[in-house]
């Protein structure tokens, strides 16, 4: 379950782009060819990206600014809805490219094909994505997000991300 929040937050994160707009050297600080931990925070925090979501400037991540940031990092025309595939692109980017296209199903409760910022908030809510996903009920905060980030980036495990690691992650800016 950790892993699917990491991806999902991994998913949103990187469809905004400028978080991972510096290049490596500049978030590898000491040279070493690796990404540790706290570089990975400091380069995280120096982007600035979790204070653009955290909308009421509480420090946390609550389920609405979690949904929020999710949408308009999916909403890739900035149209204020998702089309199929945009939100397919979206799914894709949590459980891996599938040339399956997701219907939008019950979620598009006016059935006009597209989802509104509205309706794709509301079934995550009611789904209580945030609570699945998060494993508990409570907000995140900016050190357990990044946390949680490294983690699905370090695939290997090692504690560090290596170049490899680190370009997997920039192929998914647009």
């Amino acid at each position: 379950m950790k892993k699917l929040f990491a991806t999902i937050a991994v998913s949103a994160v990187i469809s905004t782009g400028p978080v991972f707009a510096a290049g490596f050297g500049q978030w590898d600080k000491d040279s070493d060819g690796h990404i540790s931990m706290s570089e990975f925070r400091a380069g995280f925090q120096d982007q600035g990206w979790f204070d653009t979501w955290d909308t009421d400037n509480s420090r946390t991540l609550n389920p609405p600014e979690f949904y929020r940031g999710m949408f308009d990092a999916w909403d890739q025309d900035g149209d204020g809805t998702l089309s199929v595939q945009e939100w397919d692109d979206g799914v894709d980017a949590i459980w891996e490219e599938d040339p399956v296209n997701f219907a939008l199903g019950s979620w598009d409760t006016d059935g006009n094909g597209k989802l509104s910022k509205t309706e794709f908030m509301k079934s995550m809510a009611e789904a209580r994505f945030f609570d699945v996903l998060a494993g508990r009920d409570a907000d995140l905060t900016e050190r357990e997000f990044a946390r949680s980030l490294f983690n699905w980036f370090d695939d290997d495990s090692d504690g560090n991300l290596n170049q490899a690691q680190f370009d997997h992650m920039s192929m998914f800016v647009s």
